[in-house]
């Protein structure tokens, strides 16, 4: 348990690089209707089932998007094009996307200003709440076709097993501080 303690910062660096890598991987398919007898044979297309297709996308599609769905969401509130609801249902929708964002964030934050009571417990939770949220995607939306879906899976085994690790190094950081 001391060498998680004593190389924090390269475990961590570690799962910055794979947590990128895991958010440009695929999360979920474009449905294209191609009805049973025709198929799927266009480069990584997958059979969903016996009258869709998948084309597999990231989560970085929305995150292109991202700043142009928001620009829009002031303007239509602005404008009173949009209802209060609607907005209101646009901006969490906006909020809950960029969640598996945030232990992306966390993480470079504590390596950029080191270790602090409150950037730590803010890490945790950032990690703890996007763990949850992809985990229930990942739950929810289980699928035949889901082992092509690599960059979701990855996520959710970074997330949690970087969650434990850090409780773990808090634990091992409080019985060192109290010897």
């Amino acid at each position: 348990m001391t060498w998680f303690h004593n190389n924090q910062r390269y475990w961590r660096i570690t799962f910055l690089l794979l947590l990128a890598m895991a958010i440009s991987g695929p999360w979920w398919f474009d449905r294209i209707w191609v009805p049973a007898p025709y198929p799927c044979d266009t480069p990584n297309v997958i059979r969903l089932d016996e009258t869709f297709c998948g084309f597999p996308l990231s989560i970085t599609w929305f995150y292109t998007s991202f700043f142009g769905e928001i620009t829009s969401l002031v303007t239509s509130l602005t404008t009173n094009a949009l209802s209060f609801n609607d907005a209101a249902r646009t901006g969490l929708f906006n909020v809950w996307i960029t969640l598996p964002l945030l232990p992306l964030l966390t993480t470079a934050l504590i390596l950029l200003r080191g270790d602090h009571r409150r950037g730590d417990l803010f890490h945790r939770v950032g990690l703890g709440l996007a763990a949850g949220m992809v985990g229930l995607i990942g739950i929810f939306g289980f699928s035949r076709a889901s082992w092509a879906l690599w960059g979701l899976w990855l996520y959710i085994f970074l997330a949690i097993s970087m969650l434990l690790l850090e409780i773990l190094v808090f634990k091992e950081n409080r019985r060192l501080t109290y010897e």
